[in-house]
């Protein structure tokens, strides 16, 4: 093989990305971190498949402080600088005897100097070597801060991996291109902890979801691989694939695993309280729109609008119908998120097809999807392919459809029990 370093590979920046994510796997979810990776040892195989060598040097970290640096990193991402100082402290970067991150006044200037890696890529000259000669400095102004030793391995191991993706595109930040992980963690494990970050991730401090986060969140999962290559590592044609046995994208299926887990879960309990904000306010602004169609059907409907009449006999006219629907702020929010979902739906149908890989959280799924346009135009112009991939494609249905078969059973279950509950206690508030 030769040194990830010095390929000429023209994938060099998605093998950065492969390794990043098994480096935050070997760090976050085992404890254990290859903790010497300089350029000798970050090997692409000739089936270009990654291979770490020389392991005598490793990390291990303990189960708390796992979770504390999944917290940290989820934190960076939202820009949190209040919670990041907090973590900050419980990983050790600052001593007990000093008081809080707040109280000594760390929270403004570590957003200062984190928020570099968040803001920016590495064309801009931030890096996690900068950003690591600043936090040392910053242990000068507040002598109860110091980076741990732990910590100064695990930023020498990622500055490695940034180092190499840097070479290939300037605009690379490690930080963004931590999502994937930080998506399929948080979707995955329904650890109280992690419920709370997913919450914080997707609502902030407030009750509607956020938008962009939301899309973050679902391009990160998208995102996030850790298997080598195919054998050989050619890039394949639009066409060529249309060859292959698989036709969904095996992290779209995990997703859908994920999701709809039978058992349940956090982020379907999630998903099961947005539904039903969503179908309650959808119906219930559909009938605030009927209530005043039929108002305004009603003959002479206009001229008794401008008749003094029209303040003692049209709330007659629209109480039967207005009392049921009347708008909360809870479903002017629920309807505005419907309405953030679709704009984001209609902007993805619009970017997709003519954007290209970029340094972007999220451009590895935005990229995969106009792949898959090629893959549509490629199917029209041999529908022999079409039919063998519609047979592919029913030959993995079948038996995902069986696999998740329970979960969207209880997801739905779940939905019109609520809804119902939510009529009867709608109908009760409307009779008292």
């Amino acid at each position: 093989g030769q040194q990830l370093s010095e390929t000429q590979r023209e994938d060099v920046r998605d093998l950065c990305c492969t390794l990043l994510n098994c480096y935050l796997t070997q760090l976050l979810d085992t404890g254990f971190m290859h903790a010497d990776p300089h350029p000798g040892n970050l090997i692409v195989t000739r089936d270009g498949a990654l291979c770490l060598l020389d392991w005598g040097l490793i990390t291990e970290i303990d189960a708390e402080t796992r979770i504390t640096l999944v917290e940290f990193i989820a934190h960076m991402q939202t820009e949190d600088w209040a919670r990041v100082a907090d973590d900050l402290m419980a990983l050790g970067f600052v001593a007990p005897e000093g008081g809080s991150p707040r109280d000594q006044g760390l929270v403004e200037p570590l957003g200062e100097i984190l928020g570099q890696l968040t803001r920016v890529g590495g064309d801009s000259g931030v890096n996690i070597e900068k950003v690591t000669r600043d936090l040392d400095s910053l242990s000068k102004r507040f002598p109860y801060f110091t980076i741990p030793p732990y910590f100064a391995l695990i930023l020498r191991a990622f500055s490695v991996i940034e180092g190499i993706a840097l070479t290939v595109d300037p605009h690379y930040a490690i930080v963004r291109e931590c999502m994937p992980y930080l998506a399929q963690r948080m979707l995955s494990d329904d650890s109280p902890r992690m419920q709370e970050l997913l919450r914080q991730l997707l609502y902030g401090d407030g009750q509607s979801l956020d938008m962009q986060r939301l899309q973050k969140l679902a391009d990160g999962f998208v995102g996030f691989k850790t298997d080598g290559l195919t054998s050989g590592g050619e890039q394949t044609s639009a066409s060529s694939r249309t060859e292959a046995v698989t036709v969904l994208d095996p992290r779209v299926k995990q997703g859908l695993r994920v999701i709809l887990r039978s058992g349940g879960s956090f982020s379907q309990e999630l998903i099961v309280n947005e539904l039903v904000n969503a179908v309650d306010a959808l119906g219930r602004e559909a009938l605030l729109e009927a209530a005043a169609l039929f108002a305004r059907s009603i003959p002479g409907s206009a001229a008794l609008s401008r008749s003094p009449l029209a303040a003692i006999v049209l709330p007659f006219v629209r109480l039967p119908l207005r009392g049921a629907a009347q708008l909360s702020d809870e479903d002017r929010a629920a309807l505005a998120t419907v309405r953030g979902i679709m704009s984001l739906f209609a902007e993805e149908s619009t970017t997709t097809t003519t954007s290209t890989t970029t340094g972007r959280t999220g451009g590895a799924a935005r990229w995969q999807t106009a792949e898959w346009g090629d893959e549509l135009l490629a199917l029209l112009r041999d529908p022999r392919a079409g039919v063998r991939s519609s047979v592919a494609l029913g030959q993995e249905l079948i038996p995902l459809a069986g696999e998740l078969a329970p979960g969207l059973a209880n997801l739905w279950t779940k939905v019109t029990v609520r809804l119902l509950q939510r009529t009867i206690v709608r109908l009760r508030e409307n009779t008292v």
